[in-house]
């Protein structure tokens, strides 16, 4: 569990096992929070964020980087939100589900 005034790194562990380039994308409730960093090939639009095509180890490599960050002050003090993230790779000709991404973060009321 993290404060909602902190940041973590949800899927440090992600592996992707496939010979092929992927696409990734990962769903979650825009209004829990952000991920970051978005570039060219790493795009959001509402709750969806989209790396574009590439190879795996690249994909593996971005996605265990990258940054999620709550939003603040979304809940009242003390009570604690849970942000489930669906990740699905498609390598064009299978693609793979997974929901067992979770951040669970506190709300510390404004600073």
């Amino acid at each position: 569990m993290i404060n909602d005034n902190q940041s973590t790194q949800p899927f440090s562990d992600l592996d992707i096992n496939s010979a092929a380039d992927v696409t990734i994308t990962i769903t979650f409730p825009e209004a829990n929070g952000i991920l970051s960093p978005t570039t060219a090939s790493f795009t959001h639009s509402g709750d969806v964020y989209t790396l574009a095509l590439t190879d795996t180890a690249s994909a593996v490599a971005f996605l265990n980087d990258l940054t999620f960050t709550p939003q603040p002050n979304r809940l009242a003090v003390g009570l604690v939100e849970s942000t489930v993230f669906q990740i699905v790779a498609d390598d064009g000709a299978n693609s793979d589900t997974n929901t067992q991404f979770l951040v669970f973060s506190k709300s510390m009321g404004k600073v």
